[in-house]
């Protein structure tokens, strides 16, 4: 009996997989499991709901591009990962380290931790690109190496940006010169998907499990 495995693949896909079979799959996941459904929450709330789904993609990206799993460094990976993502915007690397921190704190740990974002999390759909950061000023002017007191978050310009990068990096991972980041990649498929294994083992033969389906 055939199990979907992804919204577009069946478990064939990995029956006897190459490496591009592998990031076909992980792409799919990634792009209609999280960022297509985050494009969808743009409407709700404000788009809130979105930016809580989008922050599942910074760790998780971290672990595949390094190679290792995050297991008791969540907070490095996610800031790492953000640093990768953000570092077109030109900003002094030690203000993004900062901007890093605060949305795993604030947004990150917030919505997955407290059910909701805590308080240096700010919305609005205005203004050009999906951060802006909020520092003391000196002599009327932003202090970059100040603390940083709150990040407004644009969710279209942030789900835009998330899928972008993403869509770069499954474009690396198809390029045979990337061959660290396709080894890094396929040792976390080895870790993560076990598909050495043998499936879950369902306790009915299949016309009975077809029965019970119907």
């Amino acid at each position: 009996m055939s199990t979907q495995i992804s919204p577009h693949f069946a478990d064939d896909k990995l029956a006897h997989p190459s490496l591009d079979d592998l990031i076909d799959v992980f792409e799919d996941r990634a792009k209609h499991c999280m960022l297509e459904p985050a494009k969808m929450l743009l409407g709700v709330a404000g788009g809130i709901p979105a930016v809580c789904l989008l922050m599942t993609y910074f760790e998780g990206y971290a672990i595949y591009r390094d190679g290792m799993d995050s297991g008791r460094k969540s907070k490095a990976f996610f800031c790492t990962a953000f640093l990768d993502v953000f570092a077109y915007t030109g900003l002094p690397s030690d203000l993004l380290a900062q901007v890093a921190d605060v949305l795993y704190d604030d947004a990150r740990c917030g919505f997955f931790h407290d059910g909701f974002f805590r308080r240096r999390i700010l919305f609005s759909n205005k203004g050009q690109g999906a951060l802006e950061v909020t520092v003391p000023k000196v002599d009327g002017k932003p202090n970059q190496k100040g603390t940083v007191q709150s990040i407004r978050i644009n969710p279209p310009e942030l789900c835009m940006t998330i899928a972008e990068h993403f869509t770069r990096y499954v474009r690396s991972l198809h390029d045979t010169r990337e061959t660290q980041l396709r080894t890094n990649f396929k040792k976390v498929v080895d870790m993560k998907w076990q598909l050495d294994l043998p499936g879950p083992v369902i306790g009915v033969d299949e016309q009975e499990f077809m029965r019970r389906e119907g």
